[in-house]
């Protein structure tokens, strides 16, 4: 796998070397006008590049002299800021064992009471099919009895 630095280097080299290329070749084949034309329009463009450059330095200077005043002035503010922010990390700190304690407490007692939930449905089930069972058992018990008296009947 190329490295992309050095593929941005190659890049770089190899535009830079077809620049002084094209301008060797510009410089063998252009006319004296054209020459001192295209002369101009580079002095024109290094001119507003250079004009850009000072006025960016300049704005950044500003731009940073302005925050250097700002903090110089709000100082206190941003120290009282670093005490307050520094007084609630360390309660977090502090704290922070004892909410974990209280949130694994919390999770035993609801699995605790799920459990419990599970075991009473279990038995309330278990009950219910015991008591379904009797009653079937009952239900059948009649139904014989119900036969026998009805042969008893017609006999």
């Amino acid at each position: 796998m190329a490295d992309p630095v050095e593929n941005a280097k190659n890049r770089l080299m190899e535009t830079a070397a077809k620049d002084v290329a094209r301008r060797a070749l510009e410089d063998l084949t252009l006319p004296p006008e054209e020459k001192q034309r295209r002369d101009v329009e580079r002095a024109g463009a290094t001119r507003k590049r250079n004009i850009k450059l000072v006025l960016g330095l300049t704005a950044v200077v500003v731009v940073g002299i302005g925050v250097m005043t700002l903090l110089a002035r709000l100082w206190f503010y941003a120290m009282a800021l670093a005490v307050v922010g520094g007084v609630g990390f360390a309660g977090y700190l502090a704290v922070r064992p004892r909410v974990l304690e209280l949130r694994a407490a919390r999770e035993r007692k609801q699995l605790a009471a799920a459990q419990e939930a599970q075991r009473e449905a279990t038995e309330r089930h278990a009950k219910d099919a015991a008591q379904a069972a009797a009653d079937a058992k009952l239900a059948e018990a009649r139904k014989l009895e119900d036969q026998l008296a009805a042969l008893k009947k017609k006999a």
